[in-house]
């Protein structure tokens, strides 16, 4: 959603955080373990498309 610019008080909403730093602090943290593990997994020989 972010990524998309809703409306921070909408996310914070549906998330049911009080600030925006709480909302953006875990979007970046989840995001980042997703396109980290992603790398990884991409980097195997026997994942990687023939």
């Amino acid at each position: 959603m972010i990524r998309h610019n809703v409306d921070n008080r909408l996310i914070m909403e549906q998330m049911g955080h009080t600030n925006i730093a709480c909302t953006e602090n875990h979007y970046h943290r989840n995001r980042q373990s997703i396109d980290t593990k992603s790398q990884i997994i991409s980097s195997i020989a026997e994942f990687q498309a023939k």
